[in-house]
């Protein structure tokens, strides 16, 4: 590294910075030094107003914490020893050589924060912040509120989601691509939210625009869609959309290979609403099947459709076989689960309740 002073460093990860000297110290400090160990304190000279390329934030203003975002350039300017520490002061200076402004760095930084490291709050920080210093018409607006509609939405926080996904679609014009998976987002939250005939509302609009204009970028959101829309139909008892629905999502999953046993299984459900039991048993069987070869056990799909399994011999009066399904399903329940929760609940009470049947 001495040998490099002068020249630039560029950081293939994110990098978190704490600028409270003494804390890192003495952390370090814990480390011992020896022949082949020693001690390194990074110092940066980080000046965020000398160009816009904003490559980090920080995370906590009480801690002090920030994260560089990948890809980020320092300049090596200069390595001294501190005998008094007993480290080596590594001093860099935070730089740029493209003075264009960076959006994949910035917008994987905030992806970055909660896809990995699952910090959905700092996350949310981050977004709501890099809306407030970009211009108002800068094209990273739009990828800053989907990304604050989607952090709430796996928070479970509807209402909010749904805020940040229509100031979203005010500034989408009829032509952007975003629009139809802006509709789709929608349509999930509304889903969550059990407002079925909103949901489907959101639903149809973003399938009308992915099959009008041949938009099939993103198939498998397509397949995804038609999915959700499946089942609301057979919850609302219109099984012949449903099926219809859940045939065409199968129709593209099966050019991918992806998600098939899913869809197999919410076939067999629909069936087992038709008392088409045959039927049902072959595609949840189908169901299983596909799933065992992609996803390990013990896994909770694979326990669910075990379970619809039980259900269609329980409902066709092979007792035995039911009892059998539920009690493989509960196994895997348990290895997942604490007893408490509702999977492992429900599946000891289907299991009390054909064991009632079994001594009648």
């Amino acid at each position: 590294m001495k040998n490099s002073i002068g020249k630039y460093i560029s950081v293939n990860t994110f990098l978190s910075g704490n600028s409270n000297r003494k804390q890192i110290i003495s952390c370090l400090n814990e480390w011992p030094v020896t022949d082949d160990l020693v001690r390194i304190l990074f110092e940066i000279d980080a000046d965020p107003q000398k160009d816009n390329s904003k490559p980090f934030a920080y995370l906590s203003q009480e801690q002090q914490i920030c994260l560089f975002t990948l890809g980020t350039i320092f300049q090596l300017t200069d390595i001294i020893q501190d005998k008094k520490n007993d480290l080596w002061i590594v001093k860099l200076v935070l730089t740029t050589i493209k003075k264009e402004y960076d959006s994949t760095n910035l917008i994987s930084c905030g992806y970055f924060l909660f896809q990995q490291m699952q910090k959905t709050d700092q996350a949310e920080k981050y977004f709501s912040r890099l809306l407030k210093e970009l211009p108002s018409d800068h094209p990273d607006i739009p990828q800053c509120l989907h990304s604050l509609g989607l952090l709430l939405f796996l928070r479970n926080q509807y209402d909010l989601s749904l805020q940040w996904y229509q100031k979203l679609i005010k500034i989408l014009k009829t032509n952007d691509p975003n629009l139809p998976d802006t509709f789709y987002s929608i349509g999930c939250v509304y889903h969550k939210k059990s407002d079925h005939q909103q949901a489907l509302e959101y639903y149809q609009k973003a399938l009308q625009i992915w099959t009008e204009n041949n938009r099939y970028e993103q198939p498998l959101r397509m397949a995804d869609c038609l999915n959700n829309m499946g089942c609301i139909y057979e919850t609302e008892g219109s099984y012949t959309k449903s099926l219809d629905c859940h045939q065409q999502a199968l129709s593209i999953r099966g050019q991918y290979q992806i998600d098939i046993g899913a869809s197999y299984n919410n076939i067999g459900n629909v069936y087992l609403c038709l008392g088409q039991y045959e039927v049902a048993l072959e595609n949840y069987n189908y169901s299983f099947e596909m799933k065992s070869k992609s996803i390990s056990i013990p896994n909770p799909s694979l326990a669910t459709t075990l379970k619809n399994i039980g259900l269609v011999h329980e409902e066709d009066g092979n007792i035995e076989e039911a009892l059998k399904c539920y009690k493989r399903a509960a196994l895997m329940f348990e290895q997942i689960y604490p007893s408490v929760h509702i999977y492992n609940i429900e599946i000891q009470e289907d299991i009390q309740r054909v064991l009632a049947l079994e001594n009648v």
